[in-house]
């Protein structure tokens, strides 16, 4: 997708975000101030740059509130780790409580086979503290090795195959407002300032339905492909 906007014009620019600049708008207008610029480190030169901007989308997930420290977004890390079957598995999600033999006790692993016979899992989230990027996120091999010996405590296909990767990401969660619900849409004080982030878990299923909310907002100016109202900025910050 990222090809083909920048077939259609777009321009991808590596770095690392730092800060928004605002402008003031005159009384008696709808917003208190605009935005006018977002700054950031170029990831080739290191050099700090600025670009001008009618519209900034700030979707950094749990890095949210680096640049907007009024947004309620806390971080959990979590373990994942993809396994190749020893045969091709059935299309099927389970979400399961499994009772395992002493020192493991209890476990509730998410288990989601995928169409290249590949099988992903994750477990229950941390407390590590959230790094400055996702650079420097780090992956704890024994977490995933028991996440391993949990899976394959219930599936011969998943204890014959090859654990194909270990990793960790963190989760954005929202610590206020409408409860379970991410926070999209245009901040009501800040012209141009639109805020998706805070999907959870479950940013893989809803990008998708937030790029069309946040494509609606920034090219005609409102939403009509459905009501989100219990999502906008206001009721969260």
């Amino acid at each position: 997708m990222c090809a083909l906007a920048q077939e259609n014009g777009a321009q991808l620019i590596m770095g690392k975000a730092v800060g928004i600049t605002y402008a003031e708008i005159p009384e008696g207008g709808k917003h208190e101030r605009a935005v006018a610029a977002v700054a950031y480190i170029d990831a080739d030169s290191g050099e700090s740059r600025t670009i001008p901007a009618s519209h900034v989308i700030v979707s950094a997930g749990p890095w949210t509130p680096t640049i907007l420290p009024q947004v309620p977004i806390s971080s959990m890390r979590a373990h994942s780790i993809t396994v190749r079957p020893t045969r091709p598995v059935s299309a099927y999600v389970l979400f399961t409580e499994i009772t395992m033999p002493e020192p493991y006790s209890a476990a509730s692993p998410e288990i989601y086979a995928r169409p290249n016979n590949e099988v992903y899992a994750c477990s229950p989230g941390d407390a590590l503290p959230l790094p400055a990027s996702t650079a420097e996120v780090q992956v704890d091999d024994e977490v995933c090795d028991v996440l391993f010996k949990q899976v394959s405590s219930i599936s011969a296909e998943l204890r014959g195959g090859e654990l194909t990767a270990r990793q960790a990401c963190y989760l954005a969660n929202v610590d206020a407002g409408p409860r379970g619900c991410p926070i999209v849409g245009e901040d009501e004080k800040v012209k141009g300032l639109i805020i998706a982030a805070g999907h959870t878990c479950w940013g893989i299923c809803n990008a998708p339905g937030t790029a069309k909310v946040v494509s609606e907002l920034i090219l005609d100016g409102k939403i009509t492909c459905g009501k989100f109202s219990k999502l906008e900025p206001r009721l969260f910050i």
